[in-house]
């Protein structure tokens, strides 16, 4: 019987080499633009607001204050 390989077996060195290197040379691949500013954050340390987008958390917190107090000025219809 043959002995099974395990996932990183199977995994060619050059190939996982020449990846590493790619990501290495391009240090910016993992920035995407914020919604709400439309400056880079980094997928690691981004947020994610409720339409799946990427912001920076203080982006995000300002945004809600923003609606929040426009909700607060705007006269409801719901009182009596």
């Amino acid at each position: 019987m043959a002995k099974t390989k395990t996932h990183f077996e199977q995994v060619p060195i050059a190939l996982v080499k020449q990846i590493i290197a790619q990501q290495l040379e391009a240090p910016n691949a993992f920035l995407v633009p914020c919604r709400i500013c439309g400056t880079p954050v980094g997928l690691d340390l981004c947020k994610i607001d409720e339409h799946g987008n990427a912001v920076h958390e203080r982006c995000y917190i300002a945004g809600l204050s923003k609606s929040l107090s426009a909700n607060r000025e705007s006269p409801s219809n719901d009182r009596v």
